[in-house]
């Protein structure tokens, strides 16, 4: 996989502007608060605040500063940006700061780089991938008289746009960073490039996707820039071993419906069955075709499909989903594909989310209140940690929060207890999972819908999910704040539902209910 690696180069201070290189001195002026002083306030995502000013170390207009915490979970700031265009680069400034008089390491990632760090645009709906492929094993310390300040480097940020949005892990998504040319920064914008190791075989941004599923598994909605494919899995359609739609069909087709009602200029729709791999293979193959057409049929009473060019077919069990023989993956395997591919995506818009809020929510299997009065949710390894968002802010199509995790009492790595649990990694494979020791799970839960966080492709063909990927430790009573990205499901409030395993202490639930959307 690919890694972004960081550069350290002399931090920059402004003329008769208080700071100092890496070799010691006093840091760069920025206000308790977390916000820059005189500047406007912008929301950094809900549980924290951020500013969008000329910070006083000099680094031109347009840097975003958040507060969060570092290493083993002491409190640190981050002033992010300004973006400066330079040639088929872009480089976003990052400058670490803290109170704290002993050092400690700048750590927002499992391999202790700055790789999970995301430029994008919300209003747009793109993530600019990673230029710079070299890593580091160990971060620098940052402390108070020694602030830390790097550089990432992305693909070109387009010339209309003026700012951007930055997800820093463990910190927040700084809303509002400007994107400004290389004469006017104050940064050696040059020198940052020269000692990246770059991938110069950039394509420009890449769109940002979503995934949903309803929360008794019955259906899942996949979005990307060109195409919406609806599953409906074929234990809920399909009588057992048969083409025989069942009585709740309708109720599942009705999903495909609703996504194809999104696009008045239609399109294509793909049809396509897929079994497990019990039986035969020419029984399984006979049986996904079959099991198509009758989705077809039935989907052609339900909607007028006549603007659609409609294909059937069945591929048996030769594309797995998931991997295995257990009844888990054996399940996720049974489904048919309804892939609709319009002449115009765009038709959807913002509705595409909104227009899947329905049915009603499934019960709390753990701890429940107000997400601004937060709840505690007990961890294995750790104990009591209050989990609260006071707020989520609306960008374009999609909703920002950073959820707030603190410790009564412990102290410890949250690891993999805040991924998606099984079945989720399983029926939803490639979408978040085992592979991070983030907070993919903190799923958005609107009707019978679960959310998961908005997320991307990277050049290795792997969905990123636009959240803290490796989260800090905790410590007792200092805050960890997990940023998201969800799509935006047009509500005035909103429920944040950590589903939990209930074969394991180390995947407790929580439901986060009344979040209001700004």
């Amino acid at each position: 996989m690919r890694r972004r690696g960081v550069l350290s180069l002399p931090v920059v201070v402004a003329a008769g502007a208080v700071g100092c290189s890496r070799s010691g001195g006093s840091g760069p002026v920025v206000s308790g608060s977390g916000e820059a002083s005189g500047s406007g306030t912008v929301d950094a995502g809900g549980g924290g605040s951020a500013s969008a000013s000329a910070s006083a170390s000099g680094a031109g207009p347009g840097a975003v500063v958040m507060d969060g915490s570092l290493g083993d979970g002491r409190p640190c700031r981050v002033e992010v940006g300004p973006a400066v265009r330079s040639g088929d680069c872009t480089v976003v400034r990052l400058l670490f700061t803290t109170d704290e008089e002993d050092g400690y390491a700048v750590h927002l990632s499992g391999d202790h780089s700055l790789k999970d760090v995301c430029l994008l645009s919300l209003e747009q709906g793109v993530v600019w991938p990673e230029r710079d492929t070299s890593w580091v094993l160990a971060g620098p310390s940052v402390s108070k008289d020694e602030p830390e300040e790097f550089f990432a480097v992305f693909d070109a940020v387009d010339e209309p746009v003026s700012s951007v949005e930055v997800l820093v892990p463990c910190f927040g998504v700084a809303v509002g960073v400007g994107v400004v040319d290389e004469s006017e920064s104050a940064f050696p914008v040059a020198q940052a490039i020269a000692q990246a190791e770059l991938d110069r075989g950039g394509t420009g941004p890449v769109p940002i996707t979503w995934f949903s599923g309803a929360a008794d598994g019955s259906y899942e909605v996949d979005r990307d820039e060109s195409s919406v494919t609806v599953s409906l899995a074929s234990d809920v359609t399909f009588a057992f071993g048969s083409a025989d739609l069942t009585d709740q069909a309708d109720a599942v087709l009705q999903a495909a419906v609703d996504q194809l009602a999104l696009y008045p200029s239609a399109g294509a729709v793909s049809i396509v069955g897929h079994t497990d791999d019990v039986s035969s293979e020419e029984f399984n193959m006979e049986l996904s075709q079959r099991r198509a057409q009758a989705v077809s049929d039935r989907l052609g009473q339900l909607a007028d499909l006549s603007a659609w060019q409609v294909t059937v077919e069945g591929r048996g069990e030769t594309q797995p989903r998931a991997e295995g023989t257990s009844e888990e993956a054996r399940a996720a395997n049974r489904r048919v594909e309804v892939v609709a591919t319009p002449v115009d995506p765009s038709e959807a818009g913002s509705g595409a989310a909104s227009g899947q809020v329905s049915g009603q929510m499934p019960p709390a299997t753990g701890a429940q209140g107000p997400g601004p009065d937060g709840v505690d949710v007990e961890f294995k390894d750790i104990g009591t940690v209050r989990m609260s968002i006071d707020q989520v802010r609306r960008v374009g199509s999609f909703l920002i929060g950073t959820v707030l995790a603190t410790a009564s009492t412990g102290q410890g790595s949250l690891g993999l207890s805040l991924n998606l649990p099984k079945p989720f990694d399983r029926r939803w494979a490639g979408r978040g999972g085992a592979d991070y020791g983030g907070s993919d799970g903190l799923t958005l839960l609107a009707g019978s819908m679960r959310f998961l966080a908005a997320d991307y492709q990277d050049a290795d063909g792997v969905y990123r999910p636009l959240t803290t990927q490796n989260a800090a430790k905790l410590a007792p009573g200092i805050p960890l704040r997990l940023p998201v990205i969800w799509p935006d499901t047009g509500q005035d409030t909103i429920t944040i539902d950590i589903p939990g395993d209930t074969t394991t202490a180390n995947h407790p639930a929580a439901r986060l209910t009344d979040i209001p959307v700004t």
